[in-house]
């Protein structure tokens, strides 16, 4: 076990699984690029060298700060600061950025109108390869899933089960696990907890209409059963399966986010706050955010 293992398994016992991974991925990526966590300033230049987006180095920091603070808290408390700076800088950068309602220009030309998504969502259907291709199947079971429900990259890792089976499931396994469950003719999706999202509900609204038709369909021709595992790869992995296929058929990269942006503007932009607050409320909540966060970041205008 490396010291940063060592290190953040000691300061956050309780760390899920799944969030400990993250940390180490971030760790990985100042390897990578040939930094050190010890020399922030210059981690900064070669991670923005080497192409990282601000998002990215921001997630760094954190890691970075968390490491050092509990390393050795006074001894490392200038390189702590400039790591508390950036995240400073970019949380009054992010929400300037989004204040003014319209998307930001590297995200415009991907901006697409729900009409012109569905389209897209046709165009895989339609392939003439799409009975024989599996990564064109998954992408439109995943499309039609995020178009009814947009959420992140949370069906990374979905496993099947029945109600009866996940009632007896553990809560210790059911956090570190998301879960397609299947009651009768319902279909649920549960999801493991974000540390840093109490509010996103765990138990999201049942899969309905075309998405369920798609779900069933796919879980049938795929012969999936009760503990298996239906989207059996990294979240990493399925953002860039649907920008993949996206970019095939019509030249956009097409994502979870954009596609939350996509469906929260199309359902949103053009009604008034108050006029339809108790949806929009139901709307961001089964997301996992507030109507304020929503309409800060989500909901948005070409121009």
């Amino acid at each position: 076990m490396s010291d940063f293992e060592e290190v953040i398994k000691k300061a956050k016992p309780d760390l899920k699984p799944v969030t400990f991974k993250s940390y180490l991925s971030a760790f990985k990526n100042i390897e990578k690029v040939g930094g050190s966590v010890f020399k922030p300033t210059e981690l900064f230049k070669l991670l923005e060298e080497a192409g990282k987006s601000n998002g990215t180095i921001r997630n760094i920091s954190n890691v970075s700060q968390i490491y050092l603070e509990n390393k050795d808290l006074e001894k490392y408390k200038e390189e702590i600061k400039i790591y508390s700076d950036f995240k400073d800088n970019f949380m009054k950068n992010y929400v300037k950025q989004n204040e003014s309602g319209i998307i930001s220009d590297n995200q415009k030309p991907n901006f697409i109108t729900k009409d012109e998504l569905m389209d897209l969502l046709l165009k895989i259907k339609n392939d003439p390869n799409y009975n024989n291709d599996t990564d064109l199947q998954k992408a439109y079971c995943i499309y039609s899933l995020l178009v009814q429900r947009p959420l992140r990259n949370d069906l990374s890792g979905l496993i099947l089960t029945t109600q009866s089976k996940f009632n007896k499931i553990s809560d210790e396994e059911k956090s570190n696990n998301s879960y397609l469950i299947r009651k009768d003719f319902k279909l649920t999706l549960y999801f493991n907890q974000y540390s840093t999202t109490k509010t996103r509900p765990q138990e999201i609204a049942e899969i309905t209409g075309n998405a369920k038709t798609v779900m069933n369909k796919f879980i049938k021709i795929n012969k999936f059963k009760s503990d298996d595992v239906i989207f059996n790869f990294s979240k990493n992995y399925l953002s860039q399966l649907l920008i993949r296929i996206s970019k095939k058929y019509i030249g956009k990269n097409i994502g979870s986010l954009m596609i939350r942006k996509i469906i929260s503007s199309d359902k949103f932009l053009e009604h008034k706050q108050s006029d339809i607050f108790k949806e929009q409320e139901a709307h961001a909540k089964s997301i996992g955010h507030s109507v304020k966060m929503e309409n800060l970041v989500y909901v948005k205008k070409k121009e």
